[in-house]
């Protein structure tokens, strides 16, 4: 009975140890599904995920369309990360079956340093790297909402084709295909909930070598209102 609560602090200890040991250049958005249901509606995220801190607003241009953009910040041991997206974004929701889908094409700009790139042989040729790079994410999901829980499991897959990384040894990078599975609690009042998301980001395909965070897990608080009436 003893070494169960030490292997369970092993455990951690290694999830921790690899989460923290890598520099991504390319970060899955967590929360990915928008909560939104008609024209004017307004969501702001904000929170904490796993080394790193984020911001997200989402807008309503009609009942089926949204803009969204948002900003997150990676600090690890020997290195940092900083993102910043934009994009458009298609949803529909079937209440009764509890079925969603919605997909994003979105534009980020990310940059990174890490104090070992130098070191490895092949990786890059700085310790520091500015990417920029097209979307396209996939997000089916089934949920269940009530006015203060909603419970959600999303299978996002997501194409990221990289335009210009610097500093890579690849003169034509291509496009990364990502599996990104993630399970979503939100509760609290109908117009602002807290809520814990945890999900992988397993790269299914890679175009060239770069670092990834596979383990996402979030806490953070959903604002939304409406504009119109």
């Amino acid at each position: 009975m003893k070494q169960r609560p030490l292997s369970t602090r092993i455990g951690l200890m290694l999830v921790i140890g690899l989460i923290q040991s890598c520099t991504p250049i390319y970060r899955a958005g967590i929360p990915n599904q928008p909560i939104m249901k008609q024209r004017g509606d307004v969501e702001i995220s904000s929170g904490i995920e796993t080394g790193s801190a984020f911001a997200e607003a989402s807008y309503a241009i009609t009942d089926f369309a949204y803009l969204t953009g948002g900003g997150l910040s990676w600090i690890s041991n020997n290195g940092s990360t900083t993102f910043g997206e934009g994009g458009v974004g298609f949803y529909k929701t079937i209440d009764k079956s509890g079925f969603s889908f919605s997909a994003i094409g979105g534009y980020g700009e990310s940059s990174a340093f890490n104090s070992n790139w130098v070191s490895i042989d092949g990786f890059w040729a700085s310790e520091s790297i500015q990417a920029r790079y097209a979307r396209l994410s996939l997000q089916p999901a089934y949920y269940r909402h009530s006015q203060y829980a909603d419970f959600s499991v999303i299978l996002r897959s997501s194409f990221v084709n990289w335009i210009a990384p610097e500093n890579v040894n690849s003169e034509s990078p291509g496009i990364d295909f990502y599996l990104e599975p993630t399970l979503s609690f939100r509760a609290g009042p109908p117009n602002t909930k807290f809520f814990i998301d945890a999900g992988l980001q397993i790269p299914a395909y890679q175009s060239f070598r770069h670092f990834n965070a596979p383990i996402h897990l979030g806490v953070g608080v959903d604002v939304i209102f409406k504009t119109l009436k």
